[in-house]
């Protein structure tokens, strides 16, 4: 049988009334419905063959969570059997499961940004300068950058409203002076829609969340470095605690509801970080 259409709009609500993440389950929702879409059935076999399919592991990850938590909801809803409880999700790659971008990977990759006399080449590497600035010192979601627009940007205060999150609240972000000049220097040489939306491609497009991603792979390739757009948000995190911030303002700047949500980010590098405190306590 597949998904009817009346179930993916029940599971929609019953997310909604949980207070889950809206951007989630938009995602969601968009397997949701290309699983169905394409003839697939609820079947175990199809579900494993549809993810084999996916062009990337993250693509993958995504869909089988969707797939898994429908597969929850319904069974919970109707008292059947969870058909995607076995369900296993691919892998990461392990070179980049729970990666920390550091100040030296930063550094690393606005090296490999440099200026060229080809005017495609030289616009991509100063909009990805700008990318690599905007990540390191905003800690912002993939999603989140591929939505911003020049109208969320105050050069004053040098700050950056975000009007859709993944929770739903509206916040704001600082920019460094750094990352104010790199976003100056790209526009100069940016396509005329820049002039709405802060990152484009050179045909004069938003830049897509996978779009931004292929374009930190690529810089990651030709600087040695193996993070991905959301090593950033961990690199963020950890230097925020390492300069004596606070995990409150810390929560309201990365938009998080829970103080768990920050064990969980420097959970990867844990074991480093209790060492540098304990030297810091106890070395005189």
């Amino acid at each position: 049988m597949k998904i009817p259409d009346e179930d993916i709009r029940a599971c929609a609500a019953d997310w909604k009334t949980k207070g889950h993440a809206q951007a989630t389950w938009r995602s969601y929702e968009r397997h949701l419905k290309a699983f169905r879409s394409q003839g697939h059935t609820l079947s175990l076999l199809e579900a494993r063959e549809w993810l084999a399919g996916k062009k990337s592991v993250h693509e993958a990850r995504m869909a089988g969570r969707a797939l898994k938590h429908y597969s929850k909801w319904s069974s919970e809803e109707y008292d059947e059997v969870d058909e995607y409880a076995k369900l296993l999700l691919p892998k990461q790659p392990p070179a980049t499961k729970n990666t920390v971008a550091t100040l030296e990977d930063v550094e690393k990759l606005l090296a490999v940004c440099t200026r060229s006399s080809d005017e495609i080449e030289n616009f991509l590497a100063l909009r990805d300068a700008a990318l690599v600035h905007v990540f390191a010192c905003t800690g912002c979601r993939l999603g989140e950058v591929s939505r911003m627009n020049v109208s969320d940007l105050d050069t004053t205060t040098k700050t950056i409203t975000l009007p859709k999150t993944k929770n739903g609240d509206v916040r704001r972000t600082q920019l460094t002076a750094d990352a104010m000049r790199a976003i100056r220097r790209y526009q100069r040489v940016a396509p005329p829609i820049s002039e709405l939306v802060l990152f484009v491609t050179w045909t004069n497009r938003r830049m897509s969340a996978d779009a931004i991603r292929k374009a930190i792979t690529r810089r990651c390739k030709a600087a040695g470095v193996n993070i991905t757009p959301h090593s950033f948000r961990r690199g963020f995190a950890m230097l925020w605690l390492r300069r004596g911030g606070s995990e409150t303002h810390l929560m309201t700047i990365a938009g998080w509801k829970t103080h768990s949500m920050v064990g969980r980010y420097v959970k990867a590098v844990a074991g480093e970080e209790a060492l540098l405190e304990q030297a810091r306590i106890f070395d005189n």
